[in-house]
């Protein structure tokens, strides 16, 4: 496991405790990020940001449509490109690149368990 507390977008949050989700009810201690805070760092990712995405811009979104945890959409069956394009009214390649690295991400800290913020 990293120390830079990178949850696969290449950022780093290690300041930012409270915007992380506490561990499930149901023993899998894994911690998620904050869509509004992943985004953010997808943006800043030398890979994930270099098409110009500009995914921070679709955060309030989310938060109207209550997505506040990156596992709301990886690990949803019926969260589709399709609907979240419709939902959010955003762009089907954002929508699909949005879900593609949320599938990712959430793979990643469920493999390696409980990050540590150091």
């Amino acid at each position: 496991m990293q120390n830079s507390s990178s949850y696969g977008a290449g950022g780093n949050y290690e300041a930012q405790a409270n915007s992380l989700q506490p561990p499930s009810s149901d023993g899998a201690d894994v911690v998620y990020p904050k869509i509004d805070d992943w985004l953010k760092e997808l943006d800043s990712h030398r890979v994930r940001g270099q098409d110009g995405f500009n995914f921070a811009q679709y955060a309030p979104r989310f938060r109207t449509h209550k997505f506040i945890w990156i596992d709301q959409l990886a690990d949803s069956q019926w969260v589709s490109v399709d609907k979240l394009a419709e939902w959010l009214d955003i762009e089907v390649g954002a929508a699909e690149a949005i879900l593609r690295y949320a599938t990712i991400d959430v793979k990643k800290l469920k493999r390696d368990g409980q990050q540590k913020m150091t």
